[in-house]
This record gives structure tokens, sequence and C-alpha cells, in this order.
């Protein structure tokens, strides 16, 4: 066992709002960690312990109790300065040098920052997606009647920017996934590095054909069936009315659209009763969660994977949708058209266009040569961000910040 004065620690804020998935969770800290070692450990600090899976560094829990309602502002900001306290805490006793957070970069990366200059060590800030729309949700749904204020509600906007900027300029060092986010913050400083988000090439693949048809036996699914795929949040960012809306234009009588979701928020019974008053409530099957490590048999049993959101990162669904060889038809937004080339390894649409969909959707279908191709091409393509290709990028960045 390494001694722990020899170990490289990091100090992790975690979001506690998304600790509720044990599979997920493990996959999230993965994205960290995947080839950091046993000579690494990670304090992860969040409002409990999650149960993990296998990660390769050692890691450690330091629990900040979450006390109130979920939607309470004042909760969530006394938790926020409880993590200041514990963190410097955690760091000055643990000697850690380096100090980041997974999601939410203005509030926990701020938490991060202040911890690492009330300690004098390095801040390393982690761009996952536009922390803005979240927040507003957030503050739009919470307790508080002064944050449901529309006016109030404008004057954060300004505030939030302002705030993202005042990080953007003085953390240390930026990651990013999302290449919308790292060319926006590169005209703000050159302290940033784009990392994409790696994927298990091992673990997603296809499955073989027998297990496809057990899944679909267990589901009750018609062998002849065409099967749609949605994997994510079930959230009008993710653009679930145009799918359902797309389904209703097709008035396929032999398709079914599977949604597997990780948070469903509000909008559950909102897109259940979409789907009702469409005439597809035996089309449109909401599974919920399933874990991570069976998505790939829904992939391969499926006939295609859509993502129609309006706004989107890199996508982690695409990139095992590809590896699984199921054709793709995402939205040309954010990142998508990164991953999937248009007729090369997927299928792009506009945003918020059912029409397009539809018609998108049918051609797929009825071009089972065309859609083979380009689902073998997708698979190929997609190697290059395996996570022995992608993973090393991020301890690298560690490691040179440690060294600076």
């Amino acid at each position: 066992m390494t001694s722990n004065d020899k170990l490289t620690k990091i100090l992790l804020v975690y979001d506690p709002f998304s600790s509720y998935h044990p599979t997920l969770n493990t996959k999230k800290i993965s994205e960290i960690a995947i080839k950091m070692d046993k000579s690494w450990k990670v304090f992860i600090m969040c409002d409990r312990s999650i149960k993990l899976g296998d990660l390769p560094c050692l890691y450690e829990f330091r629990t900040v109790p979450y006390v109130g309602l979920r939607k309470s502002v004042t909760s969530r900001f006394l938790y926020l300065l409880r993590n200041i306290v514990e963190g410097v805490e955690l760091v000055k006793k643990e000697n850690i040098p380096i100090i980041t957070q997974h999601d939410g970069h203005a509030e926990y990366g701020l938490v991060a920052y202040i911890i690492s200059r009330l300690t004098h060590r390095k801040c390393l800030l982690r761009v996952n997606e536009d922390t803005l729309i979240p927040l507003l949700f957030f503050l739009k749904s919470s307790d508080s009647l002064i944050f449901r204020n529309t006016v109030v509600l404008r004057t954060v906007v300004p505030i939030y920017r302002s705030l993202e900027n005042f990080l953007f300029k003085h953390v240390d060092w930026i990651v990013t996934h999302g290449p919308m986010d790292y060319e926006r913050i590169k005209k703000i400083t050159s302290k940033i590095e784009f990392v994409p988000l790696w994927i298990d090439t091992k673990k997603f693949r296809r499955t073989d054909k027998g297990s496809a048809l057990e899944l679909r036996y267990q589901l009750g699914i018609n062998k002849d069936a065409k099967v749609i795929l949605f994997v994510g949040r079930l959230h009008p960012e993710k653009g679930v009315s145009t799918l359902i809306r797309a389904l209703a234009l097709l008035k396929h009588k032999n398709i079914l659209l599977l949604m597997i979701y990780y948070y469903a928020y509000y909008y559950k019974e909102e897109y259940e009763r979409l789907a009702k008053d469409l005439g597809l409530s035996d089309k449109v099957r909401f599974l919920g969660y399933v874990p991570h490590y069976d998505l790939p048999k829904y992939y391969s049993a499926s006939d295609l994977y859509v993502l129609p959101s309006v706004r989107e990162q890199w996508s982690n669904t695409i990139m095992e949708a590809m590896a699984c060889k199921t054709p793709v038809i995402a939205t040309k937004v954010g990142a998508n058209p990164y991953l999937v080339l248009d007729g090369k390894t997927g299928f792009l649409i506009p945003a918020d266009d059912p029409l397009s969909l539809a018609e998108k959707i049918r051609f797929v279908l009825e071009s089972p040569d065309l859609t083979a191709r380009v689902a073998e091409t997708a698979a190929n393509e997609i190697k290059a961000y395996d996570k022995d290709n992608v993973g090393e990028l991020y301890t690298k960045a560690v490691r040179n910040l440690i060294n600076a």
C-alpha cells in the first residue's frame, strides 16, 4: 500500500443533487480518475457517502450534512458555506495540493476557488455545462417567493455571468469537455484545456443478436417492432416533447419509443400526458433508471438512438450508441456535430423541429443498408475517445498544475 505522504491528493467538491445514482456517480468520478492508480487519492466532499463501484485510485468521503429542504435557497447557501469551512480544514490536515469540483462550475467552482485561496493551493475548474440554466430552474422552483419573481431572476443572469468570468480569469487552470465552452472561455483566458469525455469501448459494444432478442422478449416487444431509444434527463433541454410529437407524425403502426432517464424533475407527468393526448400511450414507454452497465443491451436491442436536444455539450449517450453500432440521429447543436458527421457517422437535424425529425426517422428505418454502414463507421471513429486514449489527459493536467 502506498504510504499517505507519497500520495498525490485531490479534493473534489461534489454536488449533492447529483449523488443519487451509484453507477452514474462512479462514472462521473471516473471521468477524472480513470487513469489514476493507487498512488492517487481523491477526497470527495458530499452530503453523504456515495456507494461507488470500482475506481482505480484511492478515495475517501468527507460528509458535509445538507440541513433543510432541497428547494430552500437558504439551505443551499449554508451548505456551500459548510463546504468551505470543512474543505479548508481537510486541505490543511491532509496537505492536499489541488482543489476541484465536478458539476456546477459557478457555485461549487466558487467553493473550490475560495478553499484554494484560503489555503494557498491550486484550483482546477471543470466546466461541464452552462450551469445558469439549472440554477434558474432551481430558483424558479425554490421555496422563496423573492427568487421566483421574474424581475429578480433577470438580475441573477448578469450577476452569474460576472461571477463566472471572475472565476475564469482567476482560477489556476480550466478543463472542459464542451467545444463550444472551450471557444467561449478561450476568449477570456488562455488557461484552458479541452479534454473530451471518454468511453469504455470494451464495455460499450454491440451485444449478440440473441441477447438483444432476449431483452425485447423480457420487455414484451414484438421482434418485428422498430424500436427508438432515448437516454437522458426528462427535461425541455433534451427536446423530449419534440421526439414525442415526431413519433405522432410518423403514424407508424409498429414502432415503439423507449425512454430511459435518470432525472425526471417535474416533467414525467407532462410528457406522459402529451403522449396520451397524441394517442401514443401504447407507443411510448417510460422505463426510468437503468444501470449504466446494462445500457449496451438496450442500445443493441434498438433500431435507432435519438437525441433531440435544443442544447447539448459532449454527449456520453451519443458515444455509447455509436460504440454499440446503433444508428444515431441528433440535433445540430453544441458539440453534437463534432461527434455526428452527417451521413457518415450519424444523422443531424435542426433542433425543435418535429417534422424534420419524423422524416429523418422514417429515412433511417427505411434505409437499413446505408444506416448499417454509417453505424459501422461510427463504431470505428468513436474508438479515438476510448478511456485509454483520453483518460490520461486529465491526469496529465493535474500533474502539470501541481508542478507549475
